[in-house]
């Protein structure tokens, strides 16, 4: 693999890539590696014959400057666990911050409903900083795949908004959730728990589990109820928890066979913040 850290570096290895015309297959991250980002990464090899992996830990997206600063970068860890899936030929873009925001960034980008629900009201300007540097990711790369993992799924659609809203050459592919053992979503953040609160953590999935064993048996705000409950009772500080229409993001208080429901979760195990969602079946 190819190891980038400037955006002319990439463009003259991307100048290569078009003489050819391969498809190209682009896997955003922060760095933290862990076995969600590498489900990612090997969606991508299957189907691109040159993959790009960036690693950025993008300043405009948190809201919270502790949380940024406390984010984890274990770049050499990052690299050697890269160094096991990709090929010769595929790129690890690593630019520092003055290389994707040599200048100011005001840009304010509208997002719709997407940043006024869930995330978007408890991290206020989150997304919009997500989209500056997505939009700055997907000019440099141009015309490719892009996979997103389904954790994060309000974030998955405000990039497939941002795709539509400014025509950008780039087909999103959502990946499922990748989980440990115990059905915690992994995360970079995880890292950060301590051991208590590592197991204590494991209560999310376990609510959510349950929460889709009631659909269509409890009414979406007796779940809500019941998710939030054993949240609390595992020692952990719940946010927020919501049913919404996964297309629109719309809170439902009425569960309907027409639409398709979704519950989603923000905690806090400790300093740490976690989140997480589920598909509910009717």
């Amino acid at each position: 693999m190819k190891v980038l850290r400037s955006i002319l570096e990439l463009k003259e290895s991307l100048e290569i890539n078009r003489l050819t015309l391969q498809d190209i297959g682009f896997v955003p991250t922060m760095g933290a590696l862990h076995d969600g980002h590498i489900s990612l990464i090997n969606c991508a090899l299957k189907d691109n014959p040159l993959v790009i992996v960036s690693i950025f830990v993008n300043p405009e997206q948190f809201n919270d400057n502790q949380d940024f600063i406390r984010y984890p970068r274990p770049e050499t860890d990052d690299l050697a666990l890269l160094a096991g899936c990709l090929r010769d030929s595929d790129v690890v873009f690593i630019p520092d911050v003055n290389e994707i925001y040599p200048d100011r960034d005001n840009r304010i980008f509208d997002l719709g409903h997407l940043d006024r629900v869930m995330e978007g009201i408890h991290r206020p300007g989150h997304f919009n900083g997500v989209a500056k540097v997505v939009s700055i990711l997907f000019t440099l790369v141009g015309k490719c795949n892009a996979y997103f993992g389904e954790k994060d799924f309000q974030q998955l659609a405000v990039i497939r908004k941002l795709v539509s809203d400014y025509h950008f050459a780039v087909q999103i592919i959502a990946c499922p959730t990748i989980r440990e053992q115990d059905g915690l979503a992994m995360s970079s953040r995880n890292r950060l728990l301590t051991a208590e609160y590592r197991e204590k953590a494991s209560a999310i999935p376990r609510a959510l589990n349950w929460a889709q064993e009631m659909a269509g048996r409890l009414s979406c705000n007796d779940i809500k109820s019941g998710v939030w409950a054993r949240i609390e009772e595992a020692g952990l500080i719940p946010e927020y928890v919501e049913i919404a229409d996964e297309n629109n993001f719309q809170p439902v208080y009425d569960s309907s066979r027409n639409i398709t429901l979704r519950i989603f979760v923000a905690v806090k195990a400790g300093n740490v913040r976690l989140i997480d969602n589920m598909k509910l079946f009717l």
